[in-house]
């Protein structure tokens, strides 16, 4: 009884998720973040698109050693990320203001794969590099300023230190209180760490046979805008269909 009454509620709780904070769509988000990585890393310079963390290691330790001009292509990635960070926030405070609205998210993802279709065209040497890895900088940002949940709980699409910390402590807090439910965003959390893993083993293996391997993470974003807008008019049905049903009952009743 205690396992249904779990899935009765698991089951209540997906369909009050807002659609761009599922489970799938941040696993779709984590494989893309991987991809954007490693192909930025084994096809233009060795620069990271997402983890600015590793950007500025690595300008600090181009100062130290005299390499200034090595030092500058990572700084114009850490620029343009903190652009994107400043326009996705400008979009959603629009969208706070006038109610949470899906559009919103569907149509920052057709603006991430404009740009990436982009990128695929820019050609391959230092300065041009330096332009891709700064226009996938800022697509990433983008990204992980805009899906920044899943399911309620807080995470990342671009990288993984997060999202290990926080599956650890649910892992924790569900075995040391025998919760399941706990156990289980702890699961959803390492399956987003592996798509991200898998992201970047597909993002090397297209990028070395493919080199216009950005159209690829341009297609999938746009698969996904398909999938959000077919998971919001289900949801709408649904819901139709779950009004008209207790409107029905309580007819009956009186």
């Amino acid at each position: 009884m205690m396992k249904e009454e779990r899935k009765k509620a698991r089951e209540e709780r997906y369909f009050k998720t807002p659609v761009f904070e599922r489970f799938e769509v941040g696993l779709f988000l984590s494989l893309i973040g991987g991809f954007l990585d490693a192909y930025t890393f084994v096809a233009r310079g060795g620069v990271f698109a997402n983890a600015q963390t590793g950007n500025i290691i690595l300008f600090a330790l181009n100062l130290c050693q005299g390499n200034f001009f090595s030092a500058l292509k990572y700084v114009v990635p850490i620029a343009f990320f903190v652009v994107g960070v400043i326009i996705s926030e400008f979009i959603l405070s629009r969208q706070i203001k006038k109610g949470a609205k899906l559009a919103n998210y569907a149509a920052l993802l057709c603006i991430e794969a404009a740009v990436l279709v982009g990128v695929a065209f820019i050609p391959f040497g230092n300065d041009w590099d330096m332009l891709a890895n700064a226009t996938v900088s800022f697509v990433a940002s983008v990204q992980y300023s805009t899906f920044r949940k899943m399911e309620n709980v807080p995470f990342a699409t671009s990288f993984c230190t997060g999202n290990l910390r926080t599956a650890t402590q649910y892992f924790y807090r569900g075995c040391a209180e025998k919760d399941v439910e706990k156990l289980f965003v702890g699961f959803k959390l390492a399956a987003n760490i592996v798509c991200f893993a898998g992201g970047v083993a597909a993002g090397y293996f297209v990028t070395r046979a493919f080199s216009f391997s950005p159209l690829a993470a341009g297609g999938l974003l746009l698969l996904l805008c398909g999938y959000l807008a077919a998971a919001k008019s289900i949801k709408y049905k649904k819901l139709a269909k779950k009004q008209a049903s207790e409107a029905e009952k309580s007819q009956t009743e009186a």
